[in-house]
């Protein structure tokens, strides 16, 4: 199964997750699959790197309940997602929260044993 595939079937899944970047539409063009998702800001790993790794204090406390929020919901619904790092963490337009996003190497427990052959590249594999 494509990424891109996998990513639509886990975001179905997940989608009444507010911690969780929502998918509104998808499209086929040209043989290529388009996921409609809504519009966020930066990544944390990037935003912290322009702004010298200096997040407003009031706001750390709720990245910290989005992250574990989206992690339980993660696992309520029996979804690894194999990439997590700051880079899949993207924040709102207004910085105040942040959602998990980028489920192309994720799959449910329940596919995991006859789908799933290959998860990320051997260079790479986040904590």
């Amino acid at each position: 199964m494509a990424s891109g595939e996998r990513e639509y079937r886990v975001l179905s899944l997940l989608k009444k997750c507010e911690n969780v970047v929502s998918m509104f539409d998808y499209f086929h063009e040209d043989g290529h699959l388009f996921l409609v998702c809504e519009l966020m800001g930066p990544d944390l790993r990037s935003y912290t790197r322009k702004n010298q790794d200096k997040i407003a204090l009031e706001h750390i406390r709720q990245y910290g309940i989005s992250m574990f929020m989206s992690l339980h919901h993660l696992r309520k619904h029996k979804v690894v997602h194999a990439d997590i790092k700051p880079d899949n963490f993207l924040m709102s337009l207004d910085l105040k929260t942040i959602k998990l996003a980028d489920f192309g190497t994720a799959f449910s427990l329940e596919e995991h044993s006859t789908e799933v052959d290959y998860l990320v590249a051997r260079y790479y594999r986040a904590p």
